[in-house]
């Protein structure tokens, strides 16, 4: 199994980074190398490299995904139990199935302990007494849980996904602004 991670709402990726430390030796004019040798200490040269065998590339614009929730009354909400419905997509570029025919997507993040399964608000959000449900094929994603294997088509796959807010409890409804952050990990299968 192959994970990959990303992250929805917030413009953060987690992409592998090749990062290299070098040491120079310097040599002056009038010293020979053998002399110039007992003088100079041993240091460690360290390289660190991420290669991974995925079977597709993540599309730039999904790499930080931001999901408008738009506005939804305090009232509509305590009338109902759900806000609108807000589409959003994960494209996959590239697949190359020889190796992975499937994969599984999970939703990592802050669960609201009150709607079990949901995406908590972050902590500065002004409102309150609202949770995400994030939805795929018409399945809740519970938050730190992965969807159901999805078969890959060879090329680019785009990955429909939604989100509404949900209501904890009418009494906790407050009115404000709010985010939500999760990050999401591809495994191929």
């Amino acid at each position: 199994m192959i994970k990959n991670n990303n992250t929805v709402a917030k413009a953060t990726s987690r992409n592998p980074l090749l990062a290299f430390t070098f040491g120079v030796m310097v040599l002056s004019s009038g010293t020979s190398f053998a002399q110039q040798r007992t003088v100079l200490d041993d240091h460690e040269v360290t390289f660190h490299v991420l290669v991974v065998n995925a079977a597709c590339n993540v599309s730039t614009e999904s790499k930080a995904i931001v999901v408008d929730m738009s506005e939804v009354s305090d009232r509509y909400l305590k009338a109902n139990r759900y806000g609108d419905w807000h589409d959003f997509t994960i494209n996959l570029t590239d697949c190359n199935l020889d190796t992975y025919q499937n994969v599984t997507i999970r939703f990592s993040g802050k669960e609201e302990p009150l709607l079990p399964k949901r995406l908590a608000l972050d902590t500065p959000s002004g409102a309150k007494g609202i949770a995400v449900g994030i939805y795929h094929a018409n399945k809740l994603v519970g938050i730190n849980s992965s969807t159901d294997s999805i078969v890959l088509q060879s090329g680019d796959n785009a990955i429909p996904f939604s989100a509404r807010i949900e209501k904890i409890r009418d009494d906790l409804i407050q009115s404000g602004d709010f985010m939500a952050t999760a990050n999401f990990t591809l495994s191929y299968l």
